[in-house]
């Protein structure tokens, strides 16, 4: 005697507790089908024709009958698509895509780029910064005027000068002071406020104080003893800024401040 599945309909001959298929548990009364079907459609009837019967067999059938569907397989269906739609071959002539360049960000990078050459330049004028334009002679550009240090001379930074440098027992430094209007600015009228504040300073001396000739243009020597030290100063003027040239020796001999002065003086070349 056959079972059949109250859900899904499958029929099952060894007896299983529960559907193969669907797994829902198998009635316990075996169900055994009558060669004779009750058509709850029909009027009563007692005399059928064989057709007719042959027709409620197979409804009655279908009732119990759990059919699949079919699954397309997808690599028939891929095999299909690639028939009905042929590949595209590649065009070996077509150019590839142009990389697309933000023009707009090179130009403000490049307009940065160029105003902080022109702050560092503007700087560089401005601090009135050594320039070393020959490393072998070691002269140094400025922008009221030019010179050139002795070799074995040392370059020293500093806060306070435009440059400094050592050697020979004398240190050279290189200073210059922007005029204001209501300071003197002639060359007489500096060395006179200069040795004035010389002469203030109880501990220091006035040594000597003369007009020089730099470069075509009249300056001022002016050499005086502080502490332990002995101090030239050369100076002169360009457009309303005071230039100086300072020599310093702790050795109490002027005589060296005289051979650095010969050295370094006679190779100013003043921008007029």
């Amino acid at each position: 005697m056959a079972k059949y599945c109250p859900k899904c309909g499958k029929e099952h001959i060894n007896n299983e507790e529960y559907c193969l298929d669907c797994h829902t548990k198998l009635p316990d009364e075996k169900i055994e089908l009558q060669d004779k079907a009750v058509n709850i459609f029909s009027k009563n009837d007692d005399t059928e024709s064989d057709t007719d019967k042959k027709k409620k067999d197979a409804s009655l059938g279908n009732i119990f009958t759990y059919e699949r569907s079919k699954i397309s397989n997808p690599e028939n269906n891929n095999a299909n698509n690639k028939k009905d739609k042929p590949r595209k071959k590649p065009n070996l002539m077509e150019s590839k895509p142009e990389l697309n360049i933000n023009k707009k960000h090179v130009i403000i990078i490049a307009g940065i780029i160029l105003l902080i050459l022109v702050i560092n330049y503007a700087y560089v004028l401005s601090n009135e910064n050594a320039t070393n334009t020959n490393e072998t002679n070691n002269t140094y550009n400025f922008t009221a005027y030019s010179l050139t240090i002795p070799q074995e001379y040392t370059h020293a930074d500093s806060d306070r000068y435009m440059a400094v440098f050592n050697g020979d027992n004398v240190s050279v430094k290189l200073y210059n002071n922007s005029l204001v209007p209501g300071e003197e600015h002639s060359i007489s009228g500096m060395i006179s406020t200069i040795t004035a504040n010389v002469e203030a300073n109880q501990e220091g001396s006035l040594i000597y104080s003369d007009y020089i000739n730099i470069s075509g243009t009249t300056g001022y020597n002016i050499t005086y003893s502080e502490y332990d030290n002995i101090t030239r100063d050369i100076g002169f003027i360009v457009n309303d800024t005071e230039y100086d040239i300072i020599f310093t020796t702790n050795t109490s001999d002027t005589s060296v401040l005289n051979a650095a002065e010969a050295k370094v003086i006679p190779t100013v070349q003043i921008k007029q």
